[in-house]
């Protein structure tokens, strides 16, 4: 029969660490998804009115770029940490394991 414990609380002892590291990497990452999601929508709250227009009409074209161009800036940094983060801990798991 299967023994559980005998099989997996060795390899949790010895890695530990990189287990919490990864908990932490991902809990990070999970933060700044929920996170860029309220970016859009604060960005989006604050140029509502202006995205109601018709996107074609001439005029309006620009505060619609505006608007993009404001969340994509806000969500580039936080998709950077995120990586930054995931990167981190796949690299230091690999350095310390070799």
């Amino acid at each position: 029969m299967f023994d559980f414990f005998s099989t997996f609380v060795p390899i949790i002892r010895e890695n530990w660490f990189f287990i919490l590291l990864f908990i932490f990497a991902f809990s990070v990452d999970f933060f700044l998804r929920r996170y860029r999601t309220r970016i859009k929508t604060q960005v989006y709250a604050k140029h509502e009115q202006e995205l109601q227009t018709n996107i074609n009409d001439g005029p309006h074209k620009k505060r619609n770029a505006e608007f993009y161009l404001e969340y994509y800036k806000k969500v580039q940094i936080t998709d950077t940490v995120r990586i930054a983060f995931i990167v981190f801990a796949i690299v230091f798991f690999l350095a310390a394991k070799t």
